[in-house]
């Protein structure tokens, strides 16, 4: 079993949907032709940008949505596409968005580029987070980069157990703590803090050139194998979501995403794409 944070995920892995069906479903409207306006969750964005240099029309991204502000943008027709790590709610189908699954990736954990651990058992998480140990092996004081109550990465931590669920309700208790709005965020805390712990996503870390270490939890095994059969359970996942009238632009941009060439390039991101053609 190769690690994430080593390796990497190099082997493309696809699950057989409908592509073809559900681009074929999407009607198209006109507008002039220029750059594809996307806009939504930090990981995601990273991703495409790489993924899709070259591949498509150009796009042009709109930062600093997340994926809420990202489909709120879709709807109102600032955005041609949105990515998002959840599906549109039962308001944002009624404003009539599409979303498709087009890839996952394995969220992980970074720690600053001054503290020297790089593994870790799931038993220690829960103790830096519970608040029960406060320091790295070196004397550092270890400094928790959260997210959000309702993030997608907090509700992820949460379901690993009631000992992680204790001991993030605790971690979000404490006074002082720096909590990161955006993918992109919770990266830059993390490189610039001393001592700094959070989770990113794998893609992210790739797609965007970081240079942070990641940390191996030993009892929570990741690597290519385990993502795609679903036994590591910290991955997220991404939707790109159109207008049901969507522009030929975006539509170009779906279905390079369903191409098998991108399928390729997204594992060499870490990532597993879903529903190549």
């Amino acid at each position: 079993m190769r690690p994430l944070p080593g390796a990497g995920l190099r082997r493309r892995v696809a699950l057989a949907l409908p592509v073809a069906a559900w681009l074929g479903g999407l009607c198209t409207t006109s507008r002039a032709a220029g750059p594809v306006l996307l806009g939504g969750t930090g990981s995601g964005v990273a991703v495409l940008r790489r993924v899709l240099d070259g591949q498509a029309a150009p796009l042009s991204v709109v930062p600093n949505l997340g994926s809420g502000g990202g489909l709120k943008a879709l709807a109102a027709g600032q955005l041609d596409l949105a990515i998002a790590s959840r599906r549109p709610n039962a308001a944002e189908r009624a404003a009539g968005l599409v979303e498709r699954e087009v890839f996952r990736s394995p969220l992980v954990w970074a720690v600053n580029p001054d503290v020297a651990v790089r593994q870790a058992t799931r038993a220690e998480l829960v103790a830096l987070y519970q608040g029960h140990r406060t320091t790295w092996s070196d004397g550092r004081p270890v400094r928790l980069v959260l997210r959000p109550e309702s993030d997608i990465d907090t509700l992820l931590l949460r379901a690993l157990g009631p000992e992680m669920d204790a001991a993030i309700s605790a971690a979000s208790r404490r006074p002082g703590m720096t909590v990161a709005l955006t993918d992109d965020e919770v990266a830059l805390d993390i490189g610039r803090i001393p001592g700094a712990l959070g989770t990113v996503t794998l893609g992210l870390v790739l797609a965007q050139d970081h240079t942070l270490p990641l940390l191996t939890v030993s009892d929570l095994p990741a690597s290519d194998a385990a993502l795609a059969a679903g036994r590591y359970p910290l991955v997220k996942r991404f939707y790109l979501v159109t207008r049901a009238r969507s522009t030929p632009e975006a539509a170009a941009v779906l279905q390079a995403v369903a191409s098998r060439g991108t399928a390729e390039r997204l594992a060499r991101l870490g990532c597993q794409a879903v529903g190549t053609a």
